[in-house]
């Protein structure tokens, strides 16, 4: 009996009775799952014998490659009808109906999706500046077929309708998730809508609802078309499988066809960071000095570089202000009158043995303010 849960008249291939692992009976051709009556009468001779005392197994197989379609659920079974009779008696034995468990047939091919995990690219977290090297561009993860495991052979990516690589990238590189390279590097990206195809040395086995992530890194070239805004740039095409259990083929995605493309993550380059210079919240308050004394700390200051890139910095200037409050006299410098305002001195000697620190590392250090004005670097 084979009885389809999901659409009449389905049907199986090459069905076949095995008693304790060996074949009995005939080979069905086809096998129609319809109304849940017997279907295939198989006569088994001499060849189906359950000895006393002792525990058979039934085993009920068939190929799949019949009018069976993705999603189907079916279940055979066999009693009814059959007949069998005691081997000392010649007494006919009842045979009862039992049936399998209801099956659902799936696919060989392979599914996929961006990986979420790895987020849309902003201002606040951009994917790179000029002239960065390997930077994520995106993410994604295959999912192995629900009915069999499959061997990944190639794997495509393509550029998006109106965005495109090579005007801001090259060295396309592939990974897993171990951080194995997939294919080899694609040098020169191009700045139309092209594809970019990475097929691995050996093909990558997935199992059966396996999700294998997969992450897209390159170099950002020295002057980019597209910065300052989240743009969509890159896709995955297809991928191609083979089901390793029937040779079937698995792959996902049509090549260049939008409807089975999936956009990845948008890109966002910055054409160069930027460093923040704030007062320290532990920074010295305003105060009197007294003269003479040592190791005074004048002023604390935080520094702060964007997400876009790290900030080398290699030079620091500072003034020693010594202004006044009341002018007095016509300034030397400005040419202003005097009056309520300030007047900028000469800063050499005020200051001695000026130290640069980057909390406790000492970084800078001069002896003292060497000019006719105010600032030393």
């Amino acid at each position: 009996i084979c009885q389809s849960g999901t659409t009449s008249g389905r049907t199986i291939k090459n069905t076949i009775i095995k008693l304790d692992g060996s074949q009995v009976g005939v080979t069905d051709a086809t096998t129609t799952c319809n109304s849940g009556t017997a279907d295939a009468t198989y006569s088994f001779g001499n060849n189906f014998v359950v000895t006393t005392g002792s525990t058979h197994t039934v085993e009920i197989t068939a190929d799949l490659s019949g009018t069976t379609a993705e999603d189907d659920t079916l279940y055979v079974g066999f009693g009814g009808t059959g007949a069998a009779t005691g081997k000392t008696s010649l007494t006919t034995v009842t045979v009862s109906n039992i049936n399998g468990n209801n099956l659902t047939v799936k696919g060989a091919s392979l599914t996929a999706m961006k990986d979420l995990t790895f987020s849309d690219r902003s201002s606040t977290q951009p994917t790179g500046v000029t002239n960065a090297q390997a930077v994520k561009v995106a993410a994604f993860v295959i999912v192995g077929p629900a009915g069999e495991n499959a061997d990944i052979s190639q794997i495509t990516l393509r550029d998006d309708a109106v965005q495109f690589m090579g005007n801001n990238f090259q060295n396309l590189v592939l990974k897993d998730s171990s951080g194995n390279q997939v294919g080899t590097t694609i040098s020169s990206l191009n700045t139309s809508d092209s594809t970019y195809v990475f097929t691995p040395s050996a093909a990558i086995r997935i199992l059966k609802g396996e999700q294998r992530a997969f992450t897209v890194w390159a170099d950002v070239k020295g002057s980019v078309t597209n910065s300052g805004s989240a743009l969509a740039m890159l896709e995955l095409d297809t991928v191609t499988g083979t089901g390793v259990l029937t040779g079937s083929s698995a792959n996902f995605g049509t090549a260049g066809t939008d409807a089975t493309d999936i956009a990845l993550q948008k890109v966002y380059l910055s054409n160069h960071g930027n460093l923040t210079i704030d007062e320290s919240a532990d920074s010295p308050t305003q105060q009197m000095l007294v003269l003479g004394s040592t190791g005074a700390s004048l002023a604390k200051f935080k520094l702060s570089a964007d997400p876009a890139e790290d900030i080398n910095v290699t030079e620091f200037s500072v003034a020693d202000d010594m202004s006044t409050a009341w002018k007095s006299a016509k300034s030397s410098l400005t040419g202003a009158a005097p009056g309520l305002g300030s007047d900028a001195r000469g800063a050499t000697g005020t200051i001695k043995n000026l130290k640069l620190y980057n909390g406790t590392t000492l970084l800078a250090s001069v002896s003292s303010f060497d000019v006719t004005y105010n600032t030393q670097t």
